[in-house]
């Protein structure tokens, strides 16, 4: 198990989903991989959101009812410096914003956004809230996938956007690979993460689904 309190820029570092019933979407995460949740919203609010953790650590947040501008699925945060001025890269990249920049309150600054075929995306400024504590572990967020149909044009907006940088598989005739952040083995090794992991995969990129793509982890 990986316990973890930091993450650099650029890296993914939270993971949500927003559901029609909070409730039991909480009942099957918590028979499916043994989650237990902290409900962060008060009573009244018109909606639940709810830290889930294992172990006591936490391992993603799940929430409800789903929102106009929420994407069906699980939606990645990617930590970065500043939400505001990574959101205006999003667009300078061909990219969209849905859900302007916005703070949390004792978290964070968070913003939802969308690449050039429509996969969601979320940003995510830290606060006292760094992103999930456990990763790589059993029941635990451990990868992610991106499916284009286009993908150079997703290779340049995720550089463009975040400086990741696309490796192929190596599969002859297979362009896909993984998306990969300059320096992050080193930060992971540099701060005993993972001894022995020098690890900068971030993300992996498959081609050959119908629009609209879909990003999940």
């Amino acid at each position: 198990m990986i316990e973890r309190d930091e993450y650099p820029a650029g890296v993914p570092c939270w993971i949500d989903l927003m559901q029609a019933d909070a409730k039991d979407t909480m009942a099957f995460y918590e028979a499916l991989f043994g989650w237990d949740f902290e409900v962060r919203t008060p009573p009244d609010a018109p909606f639940v959101y709810a830290f889930a953790r294992l172990g006591g650590s936490t391992v993603a947040a799940v929430g409800g009812p789903q929102q106009p501008t929420d994407a069906p699925g699980w939606i990645n945060y990617v930590c970065v410096d500043s939400a505001d001025a990574t959101a205006a890269a999003v667009e300078a990249n061909g990219g969209s914003v849905v859900l302007a920049p916005g703070d949390i309150p004792g978290s964070g600054r968070v913003a939802r956004c969308a690449d050039t075929e429509g996969a969601q995306f979320g940003l995510w400024q830290p606060a006292e809230l760094h992103g999930v504590q456990v990763v790589n572990a059993p029941g635990s967020w451990n990868f992610s996938e991106l499916n284009a149909t286009d993908l150079d044009a997703a290779a340049r907006f995720y550089r463009g956007v975040f400086g990741w940088e696309l490796s192929p598989f190596g599969i002859p005739g297979d362009p896909s690979g993984f998306f990969r952040m300059p320096g992050y083995g080193e930060f992971l090794a540099q701060r005993a993460r993972a001894p022995g992991v020098r690890t900068s995969v971030v993300s992996a990129i498959f081609s050959g689904v119908p629009e609209p793509a879909t990003s999940t982890r």
